[in-house]
Parts: C-alpha cells; structure tokens; sequence
C-alpha cells in the first residue's frame, strides 16, 4: 500500500474500517480509502465520502446511513464542529463521483440526503432519480426508502400511493422485512389499497418468522382474531408471547385474553 498498489491501500483501508487484524480506526481507513480513490478506485470513492461524513455525522452504516432521529435532535451541535462544512462537502463530492460512474450505493446515500433535506436540491424530484437509478440496479434498500416515502409523503415529491405499492411490493419481494411489514400494514388497514386480510396475514408471517417484532403481533392479533387465517389461540398467544419479549407492551392485554379463551375451550 505504501508503494502505491490501489488494491493493497483499498484492502488495507478496509481491514482499518471493519477492525481485520488490527484495531478498528476509521481515520487512517479514511486515509488509505482516499489514497486509493485519487487512483480511481470506484469503492474507494463511496467509502471515502462515508467515512467524511461518518466524522462528523451520526451514521450507523453504509446501509442504514443516518440515525436521522439523533441527526434531528442534534444538528446544531453537529454543525458545530469546526470540520462540519469541509468535511461535509468533501464527503459529498466523493460520493456524487461515485454516484456519476453510476455506483448504486452513492446513488442511494445522496438520494436519502436530498429526500432529507440534508442537501439542497434545485429540482424536487432529484432524490426520486438518484433513488429510481440505485432500485434499478437492485437496491434494496432504496426500493424500500421510496416506498416508504410516496406512502408518508415524508419527502419533496409528497404522497403517492401507486408508487408507495409498486416499490414496497419491489423491496418485499427481496423479503425487506421492514417493507413487509409496512406492506402488510397497508393491506391490512386498507388505507391506500383495498383491505386484504389474507395477503396482509401471509406478508406479516414472512416478516414475523426473521423476528420482526410488531409483525409478530399482528400474526398474534389475526390468529386470535381470525382473519386471514382459522382462529387459533396457541398460535396467538405463540406469537404473541414473542411480541411482547421483543417489547410490543400492547400483546400483554391480548395475551391475556388469548390465554383466557383456552381456559375457557379446555373447561
């Protein structure tokens, strides 16, 4: 890497990142990404602009990106730092020359930073074609970001619900669990779709088996309820009981009655 082999510094700007064989240092990662990039390394370019930002922003990783929670609480105190504006600006301009030689995952990261507001935007719909351009390389996660955005209007382009449905039905398809379960949300409420008990039921049971916790107590609520499926309160309270360890507080009255509609069978 020293000697100026663009693999070696990637590989030990990687190793640096992810902790391999030595201790986890996200500054001499950042240092070795970037060395590797001005050679033209296209990884080396997203990263590099990740890690920029990672010094200066609360991000969680390069898939999730930003704690947008904690990024709203404290914003000033971010843009505090004396190194906010270069660094931020340095991390963005990585990123969109990533993003030009069409990396899929710089386009998602800008897409998610203009639909945030996070970045200035001359036309509405630009986070929408940063986006559409990741999701036609398969991003799932930008499949899933879009859906969820057209479904709250949470973003410039507002509410859209054709949209919201073709992308969460995208992003379920490569078993997104969180656009499961916010696709069975949907089918189940009948909100911008008509009401489907029985496909919202199969969709919550795929989210619910890889652990996602209020889709287990939708499972719970529609066995015991028996829609979409035959009623059936040891499988309510089954999943219930795994809701409610997971910290869904409201399985506890359901699970109660659950338990006792089977007292009340076996007497």
């Amino acid at each position: 890497a020293e000697q100026g082999d663009e693999e070696a510094q990637y590989r030990l700007a990687q190793m640096y990142m992810l902790g391999q064989g030595v201790n986890c240092d996200y500054e001499k990662a950042k240092k070795w990404y970037e060395k590797s990039a001005l050679q033209g390394c296209l990884d080396a370019k997203f990263y590099t602009g990740i890690l920029y930002l990672k010094s200066i922003l609360p991000i969680k990783s390069s898939d999730e990106i930003f704690d947008l929670d904690k990024l709203e609480r404290n914003l000033d105190s971010y843009m505090a730092n004396e190194k906010f504006e270069e660094y931020f600006l340095t991390g963005v301009e990585w990123l969109k020359m990533a993003a030009e030689e069409n990396l899929k995952s710089a386009q998602y990261v800008l897409g998610v930073m203009y639909g945030e507001g996070l970045l200035p935007s001359e036309h509405k719909v630009e986070a929408a074609i940063l986006l559409e351009k990741a999701a036609e390389q398969g991003h799932v996660l930008a499949k899933f970001y879009m859906g969820r955005k057209y479904y709250t209007g949470d973003w410039p382009l507002g509410k859209n619900s054709s949209f919201a449905l073709q992308w969460l039905y995208d992003a379920a398809q490569s078993n997104h669990v969180g656009a499961l379960y916010l696709l069975g949300e949907i089918l189940y409420k009948g909100e911008i779709t008509a009401r489907d008990y029985n496909n919202a039921f199969i969709i919550f049971y795929k989210a619910a088996e890889v652990g996602h916790p209020k889709a287990q107590f939708m499972l719970g609520l529609m066995y015991f309820k028996g829609q979409g499926t035959k009623q059936d309160f040891i499988k309510a309270t089954m999943w219930l009981k795994k809701a409610y360890n997971q910290g869904i507080s409201e399985a506890k009255e359901i699970l109660k009655l659950s338990n006792e509609y089977m007292k009340h069978k076996r007497s």
